[in-house]
């Protein structure tokens, strides 16, 4: 786990932009406070810079950049394959020798023995940036999920710029960072800016399962997507019985656990008392001679949102070495700061604060690498929203056709009827995501006319048709739009850049390869059951995690943002929202004012875009 920096130069390369690329690179410290290194090869103008967060091959063997072992590739590369072992016997069979035994030297030489159609075939999570000195071009790619970051621009002499994160390119002083109407529309509605875009004019993100082609010549990007949602749902369905399903659903997570153990540092598990976090812990516990380390954190607020006692007893059953770690008011407004710098662009989830306090907690106590549970949700139909959704939209899609012109009264003032009453009648598909910040009404009454852009719901329409589901189930466009939106560039970046602020790497079973590729074959029949979602993962586990935890009504990390929001940090919050100069500039006078009430007064349920907004007023004052 590493950060990556990469410059193309249109004009040449000369002594000068030696120091910018080692300022690039020193910006990603935290992701790699275990080495670091520049290449350049100035014959053809490009620069590579890496962070090294030493967690296989500690050895000066696992350094980068790194070049293949006939020299003719150079590779900055962030992550971990899993299945780099299947590939050990291809290249020694091609005569390649390998010096060490880090997957980073597998990854390159693979690169030179077959070029970006490898990627496909990769399992794991990474990022890169590589350059073919032979064909003359450099290529990028980001793993199918989106479990690493890459951030790109282009500069005005044409110029190319990559790296882990967006503080690195700002490093370069031909880009300075500006405001980006449309995915300011996007972000409030969101709560994350979709790829490619971000918040910043210029700046974008490699979409997750895309890689790019980058010709030396003529310094154009041919873009490819190798993995989708799509990909998976135009396979045959899974026709399996009940027992053979869940049963193939334990192998394929046993099989996944153990590919992320593989390490040559310590690690541990992140255990809030759910059954994904628990599973997690009691595979590795199965393969383990020793107690797996596992971290809980709670937030200061009502009995029903701390998971402390929960996760304290999942550990006592699997013997685990147990650590907690409680954040009170104070502690929890006293991480924002650190939360704001390790974001880039918001991420407008309160989750990101005890998140972040974990990281730092877990790698104070020797622990580098830890496992989560983040996708099961998603891949097994685990949140209440889904299950209602998807019993809804078949009766929506056919009642919209004909009577969708038909202007309605106002229903009523629940902010989730009165969006999905606009998106009827404008003709949208209903369901936009499971994280929304601001409902377009909420956004038409507090944004200034001028910041009222492009609807966000032509985001969805546009998933939903690049995936080929518009005449899908609403089981497959509720997957399809979290696992090109929500999950990649909200879930999985609050991880990555929570835990990386921290030097800390993430590993996410449930996102294995194979185990999202057997999820997304698996009938909607197996995964809502009897009123609950994760009905087959329940199926697979029982027996093997504490019967209590299957019980367990569901609970958001750490409670919700209800939990985190209590009145001693509304007051802060109210007075950082008045002296915003973003909000000043984007917001109406009346809007304003409003939102600073509803800091101090309203609850988190009568006003889900408080936490949105209030990211984005941070940001603004750091980065504008």
């Amino acid at each position: 786990m590493c950060g990556v920096v990469g410059w193309i130069a249109a004009r040449g390369w000369d002594d000068s932009k030696d120091a910018i690329l080692k300022a690039m690179t020193d910006s990603l410290v935290h992701r790699g406070p275990d080495g670091e290194g520049q290449q350049v090869d100035r014959q053809r103008a490009v620069g590579l810079g890496h962070r090294r967060l030493s967690i296989r091959d500690l050895s000066e063997a696992g350094a980068q950049p790194m070049e293949s072992a006939c020299g003719r590739w150079l590779i900055a590369y962030n992550g971990e394959l899993y299945n780099d072992d299947d590939f050990r016997d291809l290249l020694v069979d091609a005569g390649i020798k390998l010096r060490g035994h880090s997957d980073t030297e597998v990854l390159v030489n693979l690169l030179a023995l077959e070029g970006p159609s490898i990627i496909p075939r990769l399992k794991g999570m990474f990022a890169f940036v590589a350059l073919d000195r032979e064909e003359q071009r450099v290529i990028v790619a980001r793993d199918q999920m989106g479990r690493k970051p890459l951030w790109y621009a282009r500069l005005d002499d044409g110029s190319w710029l990559f790296a882990s994160e967006g503080k690195a390119l700002f490093k370069h002083p031909g880009l300075s960072p500006r405001l980006e109407a449309q995915s300011l529309y996007d972000y409030l509605s969101f709560a994350v800016c979709p790829a490619p875009q971000t918040l910043f004019q210029g700046c974008f993100k490699v979409p997750a399962g895309t890689y790019g082609v980058l010709k030396l010549d003529d310094l154009n990007m041919r873009w490819q997507r190798y993995w989708s949602p799509g990909t998976a749902f135009a396979k045959p369905r899974h026709r399996l019985f009940d027992q053979e399903a869940s049963e193939a659903l334990l192998a394929a997570l046993k099989t996944a656990t153990e590919r992320r153990m593989v390490s040559d540092v310590p690690f541990g598990a992140y255990l809030s008392g759910g059954i994904d976090s628990s599973t997690n812990v009691a595979l590795m516990a199965q393969a383990l001679d020793r107690p797996v380390d596992t971290f809980s954190v709670a937030v200061e607020g009502p009995a029903e949102a701390d998971e402390r006692e929960p996760a304290r007893r999942v550990a006592a059953t699997l013997s685990a070495r147990h650590h907690e770690l409680l954040l009170d008011a104070d502690a929890f407004m006293d991480r924002i700061d650190g939360v704001l710098a390790a974001q880039d662009e918001p991420l407008a989830d309160s989750v990101c604060v005890p998140l972040l306090a974990l990281a730092h907690f877990n790698r104070q106590a020797g622990v580098t690498v830890v496992q989560v549970g983040e996708g099961a949700d998603e891949l097994l139909f685990g949140y209440p929203l889904y299950r209602r959704f998807a019993q809804a939209m078949p009766f929506w899609r056919r009642l919209q056709v004909p009577f969708g012109f038909i202007p309605i009264p106002k229903i009523a003032d629940h902010p989730l009827v009165e969006a999905l009453q606009y998106r009827w009648q404008a003709g949208q598909p209903a369901f936009w995501g499971g994280n929304i910040g601001l409902t377009t009404p909420q956004k038409h009454a507090l944004l200034r006319p001028e910041y009222q852009s492009r609807p966000s719901g032509e985001v969805i329409r546009q998933i939903i048709r690049e995936e080929g589901v518009e005449r899908g189930s609403a089981h497959e466009q509720i997957l399809a739009v979290e696992l090109r939106l929500r999950l990649p560039e909200l879930l999985l970046q609050r991880v990555d850049r929570m835990t990386m602020d921290a030097s800390v790497e993430a590993r996410v079973p449930f996102l294995d390869e194979d185990v999202v590729d057997l999820c997304l074959r698996l009938p909607l029949s197996k995964k809502m059951r009897a009123g609950k979602g994760k009905w087959i993962l329940r199926k697979a586990v029982t027996g093997l995690i504490p019967d209590f935890v299957l019980e367990r009504k569901k609970v958001g990390f750490c409670g919700s943002a209800r939990t985190m929001l209590q009145q001693r940090t509304r007051a802060r919050m109210s007075e950082q929202l008045a002296s915003s100069r973003l909000l000043k500039e984007i917001l109406t006078k009346e809007g304003h004012q409003q939102l600073q009430r509803d800091a101090l007064e309203a609850s988190d349920r009568e006003n889900p875009g408080l936490w949105t907004l209030y990211n984005l007023a941070q940001w603004g004052d750091r980065w504008l």
